[in-house]
């Protein structure tokens, strides 16, 4: 089965973890997969690096010209299934799906719990142009239901879960740990060790730099980030970078870090 999912969102949370993390199993379990989103968005530079196949389109503005290019890819992949996350793709598949003889069924996601109108349009877009409604919660059904009138028995509530392989109940340090390691691993040319210590990590930046003592004041100067040269520690060739502070600092934290080492 060849499954498409469409989101127009150019951040990056749970959102689009979630996206992703279903896409991913889905294509493990033996489905062709394809994820469709703006080409400068994080879902597609993630979905890349995850190894998913990915299109980008100018699915993030509501377009006539929009509505038309994603009509032709529609009629060209052929997809069994076409899965929307957000409003604005949902929108621009919803009108280009009407128009084209045995379209595919169109499923919309429901992510947050935002009100959705109450007006001919809206429910144009939930009853008629949509096939099956799928939320992240009961609380988010029990809303439409109750407080939009679409029918239950088109509605299927599938909580989101927790990927224990990366949040788990105990030491939350070991969780940002974890989080850290798996995120410069992505960065071409950087490496680390998922080695036990205190809050710290020794990233390798030998294919990029040898003179950690330089690395490090440049990435301070242009990135703002403070990482601790390996050469005083006897491993030149690495820099030191730590943990010990909110998950939200240590991702921004290496974003910056990988947009140094791009440049670099």
């Amino acid at each position: 089965m060849k499954i498409i999912h469409t989101e127009a969102s150019l951040g990056w949370g749970g959102q689009e973890i979630r996206i992703l993390s279903e896409a991913s199993g889905i294509e493990k379990m033996g489905h062709e997969i394809e994820i469709w989103a703006s080409p400068n968005s994080n879902i597609i530079r993630e979905a890349t690096a995850m190894g998913l196949k990915i299109k980008p389109l100018p699915i993030s503005e509501k377009r006539i010209s929009n509505i038309f290019k994603i009509r032709s890819e529609i009629k060209k992949s052929a997809p069994d299934i076409i899965n929307t996350h957000s409003s604005t793709d949902t929108w621009l598949v919803a009108l280009a799906n009407t128009t084209i003889r045995n379209s595919p069924p169109l499923i919309r996601t429901r992510h947050i719990s935002a009100p959705v109108p109450k007006n001919f349009a809206s429910r144009w877009l939930y009853t008629h142009a949509t096939t099956h409604i799928v939320t992240t919660g009961n609380a988010l059904k029990k809303q439409l239901v109750e407080e939009n009138g679409f029918p239950a028995s088109n509605i299927t509530s599938i909580p989101t879960g927790i990927d224990i392989k990366r949040f788990y109940p105990g030491d939350r340090f070991e969780a940002r740990k974890n989080f850290a390691v798996e995120e410069f691993n992505k960065i071409d040319g950087l490496s680390v060790d998922n080695a036990e210590g205190a809050f710290y990590l020794f990233v390798n930046i030998q294919a990029v730099e040898k003179d950690s003592m330089k690395f490090c004041l440049e990435l301070l100067d242009k990135a703002g980030i403070a990482t601790v040269p390996g050469v005083g520690f006897g491993s030149d060739g690495y820099f030191r970078f730590s943990y010990a502070t909110d998950l939200e600092t240590i991702k921004e934290g290496i974003s910056r870090i990988a947009t140094f080492v791009k440049n670099y």
